[in-house]
């Protein structure tokens, strides 16, 4: 069959698409550039592998859904909608629904903006364009400039590798394309299993890591080092290891199951311990580390929103999610300030809402304290504050929040009691915190943020898990890097933990340290939490006495959520499934 025409586009119309934002380096090439021309020098070969940048992943949605807007922000919704993680409003709210009330088909999965199909094509083809012309670029022969080059191609392949694990992780066993195919090619699309998959992405990977530095000057923070790709590996092996892929058993009936799944094997999860104690060595060797100056919040809040790469060296693979005119060497992203909430600015509600669920994962700070239903958010994680906004939380001292409603007349009050999602209010009694930037005016003032892709904390968390499940049980090794998570935090440290216990734990921490960074949803399908995915979402009602004051938190039912196995992987899109016929094996339930 012939590849789709997205991802063969000649690169003259290819840079059309791509900079239909003024990039960082200089004007785009106009429309009549050749490959000759964009490989004349190398600050036009820059562009190309530019574009690749600018796919990488963010979990800030495009506030206009559509794919180039420069405006983003994670108020617009993601998959934290998707699991217990938030409710949501508007127009997100009924994309979501879609998920969660099992209506959607295999043409109706990018409306949500969550699967990126074309996308990850478009990065692939980008790198390996580059890959295959920039030593044509003239001029390029002093030592520096061959270091250069050869960093170059390291980050190509690692984008090359990141793409892949994106597209793995949706979808399982993949095709596998390794050069640049024009329109007329015909190309073959039949689906590598799930261990060759991961062998093939791992290869890659590995090939990256060879060529990177160890690390890329201050200014570059963004761009994808060692550290970056060995980061992405562990995390693709994790995901090999865990239940969803290595199991000798299907989610659904499916005749070619090495498509979706590899025969278990409890090895694969030391090959992903070995990967991530691999980043973590090569993390104390180069002046990576969790940022802990006794400070457990402002410390939390540092590791996922500070640029500066000498104070932020917990951030393993920042994604800039759009480029900006003033950025020189990576991704710059736009966000609109959101800083509104009920009584304030309309326009500034955001969608993304979290739930009772995820408020009750957060454990009290002191472990012997028992929380107060009358005071429920005192004496919590550390972490807790820095995420979800709650009655009576200041919003940076620009305003209180004020979720409450009158308890003598709440059937008639519009906001956080009701979930359907169609009002300017509030549907689950929470507003999100992480990700907000209070010090922004209200004007929707345009701000640089980078996204968190991957962080140190995470790879500890993973080590943790690998180990419990390579030794059915923790060991001292687990015990250590699960702890300084939790000590960085301001929480107590765990021990004498059985094999089950120490899981329970690391769900747990997984879902507070990383909340509403894209890994949730993602960890509860690896998991195949079943109990989870179909729960029950709920909120909390603030009924205030208007007489005395007095606050009563009720807890209600949100959203009942279905999730059908199919889900468990995405639907290859239709039409592609259609032109690829038999090669392109959609996958079960869909």
């Amino acid at each position: 069959m012939r590849f789709n025409q997205y991802k063969l586009i000649p690169v003259a119309f290819l840079f059309l698409i791509f900079f239909s934002c003024e990039d960082y380096l200089e004007k785009p090439p106009s429309a009549d550039r050749t490959l000759d021309v964009v490989f004349s020098n190398f600050q036009n070969a820059e562009q190309v592998l530019n574009e690749a940048y600018f796919l990488l992943p963010t979990g800030f949605t495009y506030l206009d859904q559509g794919a180039w807007n420069p405006h983003a922000g994670i108020y617009g919704g993601n998959v934290a909608m998707l699991c217990d993680e938030a409710e949501g409003l508007s127009t997100p709210r009924q994309f979501a629904m879609g998920y969660n009330d099992a209506t959607i088909n295999s043409s109706t999965i990018y409306p949500f903006l969550e699967e990126k199909w074309p996308y990850h094509w478009s990065a692939i083809r980008s790198c390996y364009l580059y890959l295959e012309n920039i030593e044509k670029v003239p001029g390029m022969t002093s030592e520096s400039d061959k270091q250069l080059i050869r960093a170059r191609k390291g980050e190509a392949l690692a984008m090359i590798g990141l793409q892949y694990f994106e597209m793995f992780k949706r979808y399982g066993g993949m095709p596998w394309m390794n050069k640049v195919y024009s329109p007329v090619d015909q190309v073959d699309m039949t689906r590598l299993s799930v261990e060759a998959t991961v062998d093939s992405i791992v290869g890659v990977l590995d090939r990256s890591i060879a060529l990177l530095p160890s690390r890329f000057e201050a200014r570059d923070f963004g761009r994808l080092s060692k550290i970056g790709a060995m980061a992405v590996k562990a995390r693709l092996l994790v995901f090999a290891a865990s239940p969803l892929f290595n199991s000798d058993e299907t989610y659904m009936a499916f005749g070619l199951k090495h498509l979706i799944c590899a025969p278990y094997k409890k090895d694969r999860w030391n090959r992903a311990a070995s990967a991530c104690k691999d980043v973590i060595t090569f993390a104390e060797q180069n002046g990576y580390k969790l940022i802990n100056t006794g400070n457990p919040g402002a410390d939390y809040k540092t590791a996922w929103r500070e640029l500066d790469a000498t104070v932020n060296t917990e951030v393993l693979l920042p994604s800039r999610s759009r480029p900006q005119l003033k950025a020189q060497m990576y991704q710059r992203a736009k966000i609109y300030a959101r800083t509104a909430y009920p009584g304030q600015y309309h326009s500034g509600i955001p969608a993304t809402q979290p739930t009772q669920n995820l408020v009750d994962l957060y454990e009290m700070k002191d472990p012997s304290a028992t929380k107060d239903p009358t005071k429920p958010y005192v004496g919590l994680d550390p972490r807790f504050y820095e995420t979800i906004l709650t009655q009576g939380a200041s919003w940076a001292g620009i305003f209180n929040i004020d979720f409450s409603v009158d308890k003598a007349n709440v059937n008639q009050v519009l906001g956080n009691n009701n979930s359907t999602g169609q009002q300017a209010g509030f549907c689950s009694g929470y507003a999100l915190g992480k990700f907000g930037f209070p010090e922004v005016d209200v004007l929707r003032q345009e701000i640089q943020i980078f996204w968190p892709y991957i962080r140190l904390s995470d790879i500890y968390l993973m080590y943790a898990e690998a180990l419990n499940e390579a030794n059915s049980g923790p060991s001292a090794e687990a015990y250590k890097y699960f702890n300084e998570v939790r000590s960085r935090a301001g929480m107590t440290p765990v021990s004498g933990l059985n094999y089950q216990q120490m899981k329970d734990k690391i769900v747990n921490e997984r879902a507070v340290e990383l909340a509403f960074e894209q890994v949730r949803y993602w960890d509860l399908k690896r998991w195949k939490r079943l109990d989870i995915l179909r729960g029950t979402n709920y909120g909390i009602q603030v009924q205030k006495n208007k007489t005395t004051n007095e606050l009563t938190y009720v807890r209600f039912e949100a959203t009942k959520r279905k999730f059908p196995e199919n889900q468990y992987l995405w639907a290859f899109p239709l039409t592609d499934v259609l032109k690829a016929a038999p090669n392109l094996v959609q996958n079960p339930g869909w």
